[in-house]
């Protein structure tokens, strides 16, 4: 994340009105006019500019927002409001793909016949609602420790 500055309202009640890139050019003081270059530390015509930290960002966190709705004034200071990343979704692999890999590794025919074995397995696998399969699915995983086929090169990515 690149570093960011605040553009805080002195008003009645100090408030964070915009924020911008370190590098802006200018930016548009509300009701009085533009200034060149903004820079921490300004202040003047009723606002104050100010770094909004932490500058870097805790693995596992993000800011909320990154406009002025996503940063408030702790004891004066700007600060990005932070929340937990969601989780990355779990990875999934095309069946046809899955299917292939079972050719290619010559177990197709164990495969079929294994899934054959049980009408529910069977169903699943046929099943037009998904064409893919989660990469940890323990059924999946099962069938292929049944047949001998390595999960690693046939649930790869």
């Amino acid at each position: 994340m690149t570093p960011e500055l605040a553009l805080i309202c002195t008003g009645d009640i100090e408030a964070v009105v915009s924020v911008f890139p370190v590098t802006a050019g200018r930016i548009e003081l509300p009701g009085v006019g533009q200034l060149s270059p903004p820079q921490a530390g300004w202040q003047g015509d009723g606002y104050r500019i100010a770094a909004i930290g932490p500058a870097e960002i805790p693995s596992g966190k993000r800011p909320i927002s990154t406009g002025a709705d996503g940063v408030e004034l702790i004891a004066g200071v700007p600060t990005w409001i932070l929340e937990d990343e969601p989780p990355a979704p779990r990875r999934q692999v095309l069946k046809a793909v899955v299917e292939q890999r079972l050719i290619e590794a010559g177990l197709m025919d164990a495969a079929f016949a294994a899934l054959s074995s049980s009408g529910v397995l069977f169903a699943r696998w046929y099943s037009r609602i998904s064409d893919s399969v989660f990469f940890d699915d323990p059924d999946a995983l099962a069938l292929l420790d049944v047949i001998g086929a390595d999960p690693e090169v046939i649930m790869a990515p």
